[in-house]
C-alpha cells in the first residue's frame, strides 16, 4: 500500500462523514482527515487508532485547515488494503 483513500461514515447514520487519505513513507505513515457535515467540530486533543496486526498505533491530530487535521505514525509495519 502506498496511499490509500477511505470514507467513513458515521455509526448513527447522520449526514457526518470523513475522508482519511493514507500515504506511507520511509519512517511509517501520514496522512489527512476530512470532516464534513459536522455541525461543531471536535475540540481538544485529537486522536486516530490505527490497529495493525493486532497492535494499536495512536496518531494524533493537528488541525491543518478548515474541517481538516493532519497525523503521522511510525512503523515499519505493512498496511494492506
Amino acid at each position: 500500500m502506498k496511499n490509500s483513500t477511505i470514507i467513513l461514515s458515521s455509526i448513527n447514520n447522520s449526514l457526518e462523514k470523513a475522508v482519511l487519505n493514507l500515504e506511507k513513507n520511509e519512517d511509517g505513515f501520514f496522512g489527512t482527515i476530512r470532516l464534513y457535515n459536522f455541525k461543531e467540530i471536535p475540540k481538544g486533543i485529537l486522536s486516530l487508532g490505527f490497529l495493525v496486526d493486532n497492535e494499536v498505533f495512536k496518531a494524533a491530530l493537528s488541525e491543518r485547515g478548515k474541517n481538516l487535521f493532519e497525523f503521522e505514525f511510525k512503523t515499519n509495519k505493512s498496511i494492506s488494503s
